[in-house]
């Protein structure tokens, strides 16, 4: 995401502080979540009220009956993963990729549509005064429900981020081209998917260190293939989404339309850790004792670079005839 991840303490804010510009173009989420390591206290002072909010969001388990989409939709709902969401949700990963190999597309838009709608809609019910009057939430309340927000918000973009290929043209093909109920949700399931995939499996994780293997610039490249193919999409202009439904100091709504342009960016930043941290004479072939499998080892992996480099070509020369100055 400028992904979609893949750490610190998601902790409080003071109930003054300010939060600016959080939805910026292209770490929205990032910028979220290093706002979140401000203030370490006031956690345990939340009332039971809390825990009916969290029951509540926790109600979208029941009647799963498949054990294999059950147990990661029940790991991705627990509050204890949302600890450490930056700069990558990484107690959120090993879940959000078992159920993006598991679910269905039709089960994973009804999903993404329910969790949208309790992270815009579900909050404890505030306790009253004697005069009947609704109490404020205290900080420490504050905190935890947008930590609760914020995690499920991760977790679907963890889930799309995962998807298959297969499964994102199947997604396509069954809401969008059909116009189904959850069109909508399929382009929102598209815009989780590119920011996970850029902010998280490419800038906060493959380009936080040089490109300097074989096995990182093919993956760098898978990367951002399943970037240019949404990008590329005759609809491109509706992949967006939209949480709203924090509380202040939060901003209310996070949001992301996606932008081409992001593409020429990111893949001359691929290109050019390709250039300047790998080279091909200093690479260790030598699997075994072996010459000739370490010359058929030697082949393969030039081959697999080869045809990496080719595909990062196509799609430079394509976003540069496309990206508007």
């Amino acid at each position: 995401m400028k992904f979609l991840v893949l750490m610190i303490a998601v902790v409080s804010f003071a109930a003054c502080e300010k939060v600016n510009n959080l939805i910026e173009v292209p770490n929205k989420m990032d910028d979220l979540n290093k706002k979140m390591d401000k203030m370490t206290t006031g956690m345990d002072t939340t009332n039971s009220n809390m825990d009916k909010m969290v029951s509540g969001m926790n109600s979208t388990v029941v009647g799963i009956n498949d054990q294999r989409v059950f147990l990661p939709v029940k790991e991705l709902m627990d509050e204890a993963n949302y600890e450490k969401l930056s700069p990558i949700p990484s107690q959120l990963m090993p879940f959000g990729k078992k159920l993006a190999e598991a679910i269905t597309v039709n089960d994973l838009a009804e999903l993404v549509y329910l969790w949208q709608k309790e992270i815009r809609e579900v909050n404890p019910t505030k306790q009253m005064d004697k005069e009947g009057n609704e109490i404020a939430y205290t900080d420490a309340e504050v905190t935890r429900i947008n930590k609760i927000k914020l995690g499920r918000t991760l977790a679907i973009e963890t889930v799309c981020g995962f998807l298959s290929d297969e499964k994102v043209n199947e997604l396509i093909a069954t809401h969008i081209e059909n116009h189904s109920r959850y069109e909508e949700t399929a382009y929102e399931i598209l815009m989780f998917r590119t920011q996970f995939v850029r902010d998280i499996l490419l800038k906060e994780s493959l380009l936080s260190q040089p490109l300097s293997t074989v096995g990182k610039i093919n993956q760098a490249v898978i990367y951002a293939q399943q970037l240019d193919f949404i990008a590329r999409l005759p609809f491109s202009e509706k992949v967006a989404f939209k949480v709203s439904g924090f509380l202040a100091p939060y901003p209310n709504v996070i949001e992301e339309k996606l932008d081409p342009k992001m593409m020429l960016p990111l893949l001359k930043k691929i290109e050019l850790s390709v250039k300047q941290d790998f080279k091909m004479e200093q690479q260790n072939f030598k699997v075994s004792n072996s010459s000739e499998k370490n010359a058929q080892n030697q082949q393969i992996q030039s081959d697999i670079f080869n045809k990496a480099i080719e595909q990062l070509n196509v799609g430079l020369q394509y976003w540069e005839a496309n990206t508007p100055k």
